[in-house]
């Protein structure tokens, strides 16, 4: 990047107003009360390219269309460090850096510009939670970089942010466009929370966390010694035959290719740690409802998955596990202080400490990709020396990252499934039950692979290979 200039973006959208925090808000602040000040790694970045013939001006416009249509972009959280409210604010003002790429491709400038957008914590009691920069290709805009604040949005709605900016950035200049329906805003989501309406929903999560908590494996959810500080277990997989096997599986089974990688980690975690079950925490986006299927702002909750193989064929457990992640979706409303109070008081009740949950996290967001949506291209079958061939591109690493995840002692995230899947794994080295992050996810492609060749093979197969403690790759 060879040179940068600022200008302000004004906005109005009246009137102010302040409300309580909803749920996910409440979630959200959580995690950072238990984060290091200063700690940046929840800010969300991406970028959008912007079409021929725009100018500056037609980029800025598109920004401020988009955070007056958003409140959640133009909000702060006064009393932030011990009893936050949201504020929405109806007027104000965003820094709007303008960087010249010089010689440097558009797409790495871009990807250099938001990295630097997302560098530094937001001021969540002060700062709006926007932050942006064109940038400039021989005079004229080719790309717009945006990050924001976890408090205002989640990763599914910077999704819908984004989206947002590229469709009004790939119109013909002079025809900008109108914003959709406004969907509900946080403020108003708040007080339905708070409606009966929102209670029963919340009395209903409790019932079923509770009733799950209690018959769940306490080693799913203890604590364990280790610091808060120390370390933890990295690995991450890019696997083109789990990718394979879970298309092959998905369109068997009628189940999205995401729900089929969810159940076969939950069958290898019972394996491993030879429970009869897994229990793990789900992100959910929690956009059930009409007037949230456009909702911006932090929204995510945790859904609670209990499942275990039991004297079936891998294609019923698939199916199986699929229904109990529905169940476990329509269970995830609810103050998350109380969730936690609940499995707090559980794992007293049943003598062991508190905080060490297992987390799964599809950090993607294709619509094809979810529960009854399979991508029914993949069904075609494989010959053992084409899953030998896929088996030879994989890699399997330990790498060495920084950070940890507060309440977890097993995170996944599923960050791609198309032509290979990629996961990354960390584990808290005192789950000692489990093995390591990078022999999880071996046994975790092996059985994949079992299943898809044999979709009609006994469970109780693979939870023989699951449990397998070497943590290398089995032939196929």
């Amino acid at each position: 990047m060879s040179g940068e200039r600022m200008r302000w973006l004004n906005f109005s959208a009246p009137p102010a107003r302040e409300g309580s925090l909803t749920w996910g808000q409440w979630a959200i602040w959580g995690v950072f009360r238990q984060l290091p000040e200063g700690d940046d790694s929840l800010n969300q970045a991406g970028w959008c390219p912007v079409g021929a013939g725009l100018t500056v001006t037609d980029v800025a416009d598109a920004l401020r269309r988009t955070v007056e249509h958003h409140e959640a972009l133009r909000s702060v959280f006064p009393r932030f460090a011990d009893a936050p409210v949201q504020e929405v604010r109806a007027e104000g003002r965003l820094p709007l850096d303008l960087v010249e790429c010089g010689s440097e491709p558009v797409d790495a400038c871009a990807e250099r510009a938001s990295g630097r957008l997302r560098s530094g914590a937001f001021d969540n009691e002060r700062d709006l939670p926007v932050r942006a920069a064109v940038l400039i290709r021989d005079g004229a805009p080719a790309a717009l970089a945006v990050a924001a604040s976890h408090m205002a949005v989640d990763g599914w709605s910077f999704h819908l942010v984004l989206e947002e900016l590229r469709q009004a950035l790939s119109l013909a200049p002079g025809t900008a466009s109108a914003p959709g329906p406004a969907a509900r805003q946080p403020v108003e989501r708040a007080l339905f929370e708070a409606s009966d309406e929102g209670v029963r929903r919340e009395r209903a999560t409790l019932r079923h966390w509770e009733r799950t908590l209690r018959a769940a494996p306490a080693v799913m959810q203890a604590g364990t010694a280790t610091p808060d500080e120390a370390p933890r277990d990295w690995a991450v997989l890019q696997s083109p035959a789990l990718a394979r096997a879970a298309h092959e599986l998905a369109a068997r089974t009628g189940i999205g290719t995401g729900t089929v990688v969810l159940a076969l980690v939950a069958l290898v975690l019972a394996a491993r740690t030879g429970e009869d079950a897994a229990l793990l925490r789900l992100i959910v986006a929690t956009r059930s409802d009409a007037p949230d299927r456009g909702f911006v702002g932090a929204q995510n909750q945790n859904g609670l998955l209990r499942v275990g193989p039991a004297e079936e064929f891998a294609e019923a457990f698939v199916r199986r596990c699929a229904g109990a992640t529905l169940a476990a979706y329509r269970r995830c409303e609810g103050d998350p202080r109380k969730v936690e109070q609940l499995a707090v008081d559980v794992a007293r009740e049943r003598g062991f400490p508190y905080g060490g949950f297992c987390f799964f996290n599809d950090v993607r967001f294709r619509g094809a990709d979810r529960i009854g949506a399979p991508d029914t291209g993949a069904d075609r079958a494989q010959s053992g020396v084409e899953w030998t061939a896929e088996l030879g591109r994989t890699t399997l690493e330990t790498v060495d990252r920084p950070g940890r995840q507060a309440g977890a002692k097993f995170f996944l995230f599923l960050g791609e499934l198309g032509d290979t899947c990629r996961l990354t794994l960390a584990v808290d080295p005192g789950f000692r039950e489990l093995g390591s992050a990078e022999g999880f996810l071996a046994a975790l492609e092996t059985v994949a692979v079992r299943a898809a060749r044999e979709p009609l093979g006994p469970v109780g197969t693979l939870v023989a290979v699951a449990a397998e403690g070497s943590g290398r790759r089995a032939g196929v």
